[in-house]
């Protein structure tokens, strides 16, 4: 089921003026880290665009939902740190440790960064990045360990998301980053392939407490993708996934239901032939497909809407679903000779390159056409050289900025999408494409529910909340729940941007910059008296503000959390708490 983001006009503020600066002073409190804070930087064999993603764009800093400006990071000696402001003094009363990781697994290279996540008031999850998850009890000041299991033996892993449905079961979901190909004519030494190109692996993981309160896996399942995952949640009651990236995923395995054997993975397309394939140029794209001896014509039903494709051959469909982008079907014509039938779809937009057909669909394949290849080549010859890159001076590395990719590097940001998974079919149940609406953030709304998704609508920044399916209707029901002015032309233009974060009750957004520079955009509210443009004479009732800090440190930022009344920044050295409102 195809979904439509459709703002609401009276979420929009057609009006909006900017931001004035302002330069009210912002209280801060800091509280001193003696032991640095644990960060994992990118080693050699990890060079991909996914990895360098994944490091650059790691926040140290984790909240607890279910307490109100709580937050925890773990330090270079493994330790679980605490951090709460106290109601009565309205500052951080010290930094708390509440537990300690063991060393089961040793840290190497390819390993990640540490995460938590409170999937509810008493349970935390700890992942050391080396493949190990932890379940603590966090009930008290000191956290107890109630099980540890290995998810992945081979490689590190991130937490990505958690919930604890209404049957108290725990679901989490982890990302690892593996090799497809490796190809050790590129590695420097012939002995040590390099990986060629890497996947991204989601491991979902449902665990229940049985007898004696000991916690126990019922159901793991994989989920394998070719691209960058920009957001994962899990539905409330457990039974979808939700996953925005620019890249298809797929389950790949289920302990609990397994994939029929149609759906099994295969490098032998005599095994596993396609039911059909596509090609594309910059004008239109030509979909083929093979039928059998005896096919007329009147066998054949082809139907073209702006944005869906069906094609069935007799009583078999062969592809029905909503295309990825938009096509001009009055002028679809096919053809049907010796065998084989050719649908020819002319793009609506032209020069648009499609990196799916219908992405709810994978039983097709891609054909690249051969015209296309050689201009593609064309075109980026200027990025080859025989030239050897000399390492240039010491110094920290600069923060991963999409600005700065190539363009081999990166994926179309038109090819970005929204799905949800289900896991009794193994299929997209719903499709939300992302063409054209840059991702931004996500916004934890509530502590029980997943969190809002912030795209960009022309210069906003628009706020959605994914609700899950009715049992009454087909629908996905996402809705618009509120507006970023301008935020979307505000992040396009800060290219040092690392963070970009928004409180719960969406007062205010802050882009963190990598080195000290930290941008505070509040929403618009009522000004005191009168104020009016020097220039025009314009009276504004409401005026939206914007506030910098400069953490005058030399030390990156390593993590930031927004909470409604405070702001918590995360340095190697330093945990800053800015008083908000």
């Amino acid at each position: 089921m195809l979904t439509e983001l459709r703002p609401s006009k009276d979420l929009l503020d057609s009006n909006f003026s900017g931001y004035k600066l302002s330069l009210d002073p912002i209280p801060v409190y800091r509280q001193s880290i003696v032991e640095g804070v644990d960060h994992v930087g990118q080693s050699e064999d990890q060079y991909s665009f996914i990895h360098t993603k994944l490091f650059s764009l790691h926040n140290h800093l984790y909240c607890d939902p279910w307490r109100d400006n709580t937050v925890v990071f773990i330090d270079n000696k493994w330790q679980v740190i605490r951090a709460s402001v106290l109601p009565e003094t309205g500052r951080v009363d010290g930094l708390q440790t509440v537990w300690k990781l063991p060393h089961q697994n040793q840290r190497r290279v390819g390993h990640f960064n540490t995460s938590v996540l409170f999937p509810s008031r008493d349970i935390a999850l700890v992942a050391d990045g080396c493949g190990r998850l932890h379940i603590l009890d966090c009930a008290n000041d000191t956290w107890q360990c109630e099980h540890s299991l290995e998810v992945t033996a081979d490689c590190g892993n991130v937490l990505m998301t958690a919930a604890v449905t209404a049957e108290a079961a725990l679901h989490c979901v982890l990302l690892s980053l593996e090799a497809i190909t490796t190809d050790p004519v590129s590695s420097a030494d012939p002995n040590k392939p390099r990986p060629a190109s890497v996947k991204s692996v989601l491991h979902w993981l449902t665990l229940k407490k049985v007898d004696g309160g000991t916690w126990s896996v019922e159901c793991t399942r994989q989920l394998e993708g070719a691209g960058a995952v920009d957001y994962v949640a899990l539905e409330p009651t457990g039974a979808a996934l939700y996953v925005a990236s620019n890249t298809t995923f797929a389950f790949s395995f289920d302990s609990a239901n397994p994939l029929p054997p149609s759906a099994e993975k295969t490098n032998n397309d005599e095994l596993n032939p396609p039911a059909y394939t596509w090609q594309q140029s910059e004008d239109d794209i030509k979909v083929v497909v093979e039928v059998a001896d005896g096919v007329t014509r009147d066998q054949i039903d082809v139907k073209v809407e702006a944005k869906l494709l069906m094609i069935c051959c007799g009583t078999t469909t062969i592809v029905e679903g909503p295309l990825l982008y938009t096509v001009d079907h009055k002028l679809t014509t096919w053809s049907l000779q010796d065998n084989r039938l050719e649908v020819t779809l002319t793009k609506q937009e032209v020069g648009l390159m499609w990196s799916e057909l219908v992405p709810s669909d994978t039983t097709g394949r891609q054909v690249i056409d051969p015209a296309v290849v050689e201009e593609v080549h064309s075109r980026l010859s200027h990025l080859c050289s025989d030239t050897q890159v000399k390492e240039s001076g010491e110094g920290v590395a600069p923060t991963f900025n999409l600005d700065q990719l190539e363009e081999c590097d990166s994926a179309p940001e038109d090819s970005r999408s929204l799905v949800r998974l289900e896991p009794e079919t193994h299929s997209v149940s719903h499709y939300i494409s992302l063409a054209g609406h840059q991702w931004l953030t996500a916004v934890l709304e509530t502590a029980d529910y997943p969190a809002c998704v912030c795209v960009r609508h022309d210069v906003d920044g628009c706020v959605w909340r994914l609700d899950p399916p009715s049992s009454t209707s087909a629908e996905w029901p996402c809705k618009h729940v509120g507006t970023f002015a301008a935020l979307g032309y505000v992040a396009a233009s800060k290219t040092q941007r690392k963070f970009l974060v928004a409180a719960q009750d969406l007062s205010y957004a802050v882009i963190c910059e990598a080195a000290s520079r930290v941008y505070v955009y509040r929403k618009a509210t009522k000004v005191n008296g009168e104020l009016r443009n020097r220039k025009t004479s314009a009276r504004f009732e409401t005026v939206a503000k914007q506030q910098l800090i400069n953490l005058e440190t030399d030390s990156p930022v390593l993590g930031v959390y927004a909470s409604p009344t405070y702001l918590f920044i995360l340095t190697n050295d330093t945990l800053y708490t800015f008083h908000i409102q």
